[in-house]
């Protein structure tokens, strides 16, 4: 027998050993990558939270920054603007007949703006504001620019309005509705 056939064994078992620690390093690696991904993912997961919490912010920032556009747009001047304590004052004691979930999001309503039309007519508009306008919001707008026709007494109209922030610049657009202006 050849020295190399002799020491096969012996070298086949150093080999099968090197390769048994190379799968050790190997398993080990991935383990700690599997934390590091978790740790990641977790990271990833409470900035994209943060970052909901922020778009969900800019938007009703943008409209009440650009009150003046969208009034201008209307054609409105700007009087005042409304705080809750002013819509709950609005509402007081009438509210009743509005279902408590759509009363404290009108509460909540992310504008409302007392304004003067061209012919001296104070009115109300009512923006929901929302990082992408959807048809919930346009609702909203609705919803609350009637609540504060039918509630302040008041002759004159309310407007119900969209605003969004999807483009580099804030925009908005009248939303229509039956008993609104």
């Amino acid at each position: 027998m050849t020295p190399e056939l002799i020491e096969l064994p012996e070298r086949f078992a150093a080999f099968a050993a090197r390769v048994e620690s190379r799968l050790d390093r190997v398993d080990k690696f991935i383990d700690e990558q599997l934390g590091v991904t978790g740790r990641v993912e977790s990271r990833l997961q409470a900035i994209l939270d943060d970052l909901h919490v922020l778009k969900g912010h800019a938007p009703g920032r943008a409209a009440r920054d650009h009150v003046e556009t969208i009034l201008e747009q209307l054609g409105l001047t700007y009087t005042d603007l409304l705080d809750r304590r002013d819509l709950v004052g609005l509402l007081g004691g009438a509210a009743s007949d509005i279902a408590a979930h759509d009363r404290q999001d009108f509460f909540r309503a992310d504008l409302v703006v007392e304004a003067r039309a061209a012919d001296g007519t104070a009115c109300h508009v009512a923006v929901e504001a929302e990082y992408m306008a959807t048809l919930r919001a346009s609702d909203r707008a609705r919803r609350n620019a009637g609540y504060l026709a039918d509630r302040t007494g008041r002759p004159a109209p309310s407007w119900p309005a969209c605003a969004s922030t999807t483009t580099c610049r804030p925009w908005w657009t009248p939303a229509r509705s039956t008993g609104t202006r």
